[in-house]
């Protein structure tokens, strides 16, 4: 890993709301789609923060952020939404 890719790592950790636990797994369109039956909202890049410590439980929908392709403007999914609704994004806070 070079130092750029190290420091980008470390920005859009810390954007995303990382704590030094977390690490950052991007989630690709087909695991999304298979694992909520939706696509990943336009525009958009979808994150896992996965928490490292040892026995954590890794709740997906709650560890999800998504993030414009270069890494700005982080949201969360407010609601998942049923079947055939649109899923809500909010800002993260």
């Amino acid at each position: 890993m070079t130092l750029l890719q190290m420091k980008w790592q470390i920005i859009l950790k810390k954007s995303i709301g990382c704590k030094p636990y977390h690490g950052v797994m991007e989630v690709t369109a087909e695991r999304f789609a298979f694992s909520f039956n939706r696509n990943v909202p336009e525009g958009k890049v979808a994150w896992l923060k996965q928490d490292r410590r040892n026995g954590a439980f890794n709740h997906f929908e709650s560890n999800m952020v998504f993030t414009d392709p270069n890494g700005s403007n982080p949201m969360v999914v407010k609601n998942f939404g049923g079947q055939g609704e649109e899923m809500e994004l909010m800002p993260l806070m």
